[in-house]
């Protein structure tokens, strides 16, 4: 019985924690814990990411569910061998403790090598993820953003149609196609695990697909500069009700809803619609 209650509980930490790199771009969207770099294939220079020596950069970090908090810190491999990073970047000011994206600021030395490396973001909980970048002085403050706004074209939604015509702030470097490619693996995936899942009727997918699709691109921010959604409160409580929601519910805060009809799509669509006219002022972070 003893054996068999720790190996419930190993199993727990391995469904509850997740979390990974966003920007720069990393070899892999998928979190992992293998050392030294998760998973994933190396991509080519043309993917670079910049960081500005001497300044305070941004990385985006994004803590999926349970353990996978804490401080991130970057490292840099000098001879581009993912077995030796000899140089250390440093740690992130923040300490993300909670499920949701985080912009991580991290003071890179002004005496950091430069050149086109390979950095590793390895949290205090051993989430690793890799990327190459290029290192230099040749930067200013507007190259280096952490999200954009896109808009959704004919084609760029399979999955999340409701998303067609729409424009959605996203991490900088996403491909619409392949992030919506992405998200219908999601929702396959998690409605066949009972452990995010709880029951996985008809009725519970046609909740949950409009909750993930809206939780994955937001649309525009309206003049608040927050982002907006197509779903309400009500739409997401039902979807925890129904679906039984329960060990994983931190990846549905649906506080992020406001209650009642103020998200009716009447009133979104209006504010996608202007949200392209307020991006160069409430996008510049």
């Amino acid at each position: 019985m003893k054996l068999l209650v720790l190996l419930l509980l190993a199993f727990i930490v391995l469904v509850n924690g997740h979390a990974v790199l966003v920007k720069p771009t990393p070899f892999s969207k998928n979190p992992s814990t293998a050392q030294p770099c998760g998973a994933g294939t190396p991509q080519t220079t043309n993917t670079l990411g910049k960081i500005c020596r001497g300044k305070t950069n941004t990385f985006v970090w994004d803590v999926v569910v349970g353990d996978g908090t804490g401080k991130v810190t970057f490292k840099l491999s000098t001879k581009n061998d993912k077995n030796n990073f000899d140089v250390t970047l440093g740690t992130s000011v923040e300490n993300p403790d909670k499920v949701g994206t985080f912009s991580l600021h991290v003071d890179i030395p002004k005496d950091a090598p430069e050149g086109n490396f390979l950095i590793q973001a390895s949290s205090s909980t051993k989430w690793n993820s890799c990327s190459f970048v290029q290192v230099t002085d040749d930067c200013t403050e507007d190259e280096n953003p952490t999200t954009e706004v896109l808009a959704f074209g004919t084609g760029d939604a399979k999955f999340c149609q409701m998303k067609l015509g729409k424009s959605v702030v996203v991490p900088v470097g996403t491909v619409l196609t392949e992030a919506d490619d992405d998200t219908k693996a999601v929702f396959s995936r998690n409605m066949n695990n009972i452990n995010v899942i709880g029951t996985n009727t008809s009725e519970c997918g046609s909740l949950y697909k409009p909750i993930l699709c809206d939780t994955t691109f937001p649309l525009a921010p309206g003049s608040d500069g927050k982002p907006v959604y197509q779903v309400s409160y009500d739409d997401c409580t039902s979807f925890i009700k129904t679906c039984d929601v329960s060990s994983h519910i931190d990846l549905y805060p649906c506080g992020i809803y406001k209650a009642g009809l103020e998200n009716s799509s009447s009133k979104l669509t209006i504010s996608a619609f202007f949200a392209i006219l307020i991006f160069s002022i409430v996008l510049l972070l």
